[in-house]
């Protein structure tokens, strides 16, 4: 099967992450009662010609996992730290589980603060992860 665009990023969005409900593309307003959830953005694509048969090279895909946690300024500093190296444990379980069935080559994973819609900032992780194929 032809590595595609549309396959990494929804191979991203549908991996499950313990404790974590997918979404399949960025929210237009949260709710506290859903979190934490996770959604794909940014797809990000390189690739380069073949020069002697002009075909297609090798690929390149980015993409970013949102894991969006909890409210901006809920909870006390000690808790919230200790719930993002938790949910970082879990990302990090997650896609060392998928690295090869879904082409990922790398990934990074790191803390933001982001509002949606009319509500207020929220914790994230954004993992930005990136794969090949042909």
């Amino acid at each position: 099967m032809a590595f595609t665009y549309a396959t990494f990023v929804s191979n991203i969005a549908g991996m499950t992450i313990s404790g974590v409900t997918p979404k399949t593309a960025p929210p237009q307003q949260l709710s506290t009662a859903d979190l934490p959830i996770s959604y794909p953005r940014l797809p990000i694509a390189d690739n380069q010609s073949v020069t002697l048969t002009h075909g297609r090279g090798l690929l390149q895909v980015a993409a970013e996992l949102v894991v969006v946690m909890e409210p901006y300024r809920q909870g006390t500093n000690v808790a919230n730290f200790a719930a993002a190296v938790a949910m970082i444990d879990a990302i990090e379980t997650a896609l060392a589980a998928n690295a090869s069935t879904y082409d990922i080559d790398r990934w990074n994973i790191a803390l933001q603060i982001e509002e949606y819609g009319a509500d207020r900032p929220y914790w994230q992780l954004v993992a930005r992860i990136e794969g090949s194929g042909t």
